[in-house]
This record gives C-alpha cells, structure tokens and sequence, in this order.
C-alpha cells in the first residue's frame, strides 16, 4: 500500500517516518518531495573500474565539493545527495522517483530507488543520489531545489531485519557516498569464481 500524505504525516507524528527539515509545502498526494543538497561527487576517467577493488572504485571519484551552482556536461554523471535526511521504521519501506519537470529536461535519476525497512531510523540519513545527462545541451542545476519524490510504502508485516542494524553502508551519512559494493558482495563473489572454476 502506497500511503498518502495524510497517512505520511500521520506515521511522522508517531516517529514511524522521518523527513528532516519538513516542509509541508513539498507533499504531494502519495509523496513528498527531496530537494537537492550544495555536496557533490564527479566522476575521473580511469581505464576500468574494478567493482571488487576499492581502489579503483575511489580512484574513479573525486573528493565532495559544495556548490550554489552546477553545470551538468552532456553525458556527465555526478553523485550528490537529497537536502533532506531521511528515517524509515520496521513498517515502511521507500521508494525514490524522479520529477518529471527534471525529466523532461533530460535529466535523469538514475538512483537506485529502493529504500530498505530501518534505513535511517537510528540516524537519519541522506539519500545518495546519481544523476545523469542525457540533454545534448547543458543542465545549471542549484542547490535546494526539489528533485524528487519519495513515496512510502506500507509492509505487510514488520520487517526483522533492518537496514541499520544489518547492511547499514549508506545510512547515517549527510552527503553523497560512493559504492561500497566490494564491503558487501566481495565474498559472495569470490565464492561464484571458486564454483566456476
């Protein structure tokens, strides 16, 4: 179930749901709208990314910037993070869309949308956030302005297992982070390469 913004408030008065700072300007009927922070990461040319390799994973990224300001390059993909920290309890899980004015403008989230059951709710966190052009022209974009919707969605019963207290890479941070996908699949990956050999 998809909850409405009444029901999103509702579960934000019982500390269910946590969206820090609250505009209520920015709900809408089933969601409510993240604005964009003033941090950023870009992307270095490097003759491969190794996904298991951390270093080359770090060598690919730039250290975070802050911006008033930013031009997104035709084709260019940067990481930055939602303005607002978010907290979500056992009962919810999120899911992050883009705006279609931003669309529209060929700019795209290419976020991975799913937010996990208990992300955040020990500390709220940002939402990483990675978009790309794909305008032929270029994208000013600034900080503080809304960049997605959140929607909140009902589980069918508590989940066990929360985000903060299992995985817990992402959350509790305050600006973009880049992947930790070596942290979490390096040893399920290496026992895939042991079976195929």
């Amino acid at each position: 179930m998809i909850l409405t913004q009444d029901q999103i408030m509702e579960e934000i008065s019982r500390n269910k749901i946590v969206i820090d700072p609250l505009d209520k300007s920015l709900f809408r009927p089933s969601s409510y709208i993240l604005r964009l922070s003033n941090k950023l990461i870009e992307f270095n040319k490097i003759e491969c990314v190794d996904v298991l390799d951390e270093k080359s994973i770090y060598s690919n990224v730039t250290s975070i910037k802050t911006f008033d300001s930013y031009i997104i390059r035709p084709h260019q993909l940067i990481l930055s993070s939602t303005y607002e920290k978010i907290g979500i309890s056992e009962d919810y899980a999120g899911i992050i869309m883009g705006l279609s004015h931003i669309a529209r403008l060929g700019l795209s989230l290419l976020t991975s949308s799913f937010i996990s059951p208990g992300f955040g709710i020990d500390t709220k966190s940002t939402l990483t956030l990675e978009l790309f052009s794909v305008n032929p022209s270029s994208i000013k974009i600034y900080k503080n302005m809304p960049i997605c919707h959140i929607i909140f969605l009902k589980l069918a019963e508590s989940a066990k297992e929360l985000y903060d207290q299992s995985v817990s890479f992402y959350s509790g941070k305050d600006t973009p982070y880049i992947s930790q996908y070596p942290l979490e699949f390096n040893q399920i990956i290496k026992k895939i390469e042991r079976n195929d050999q």
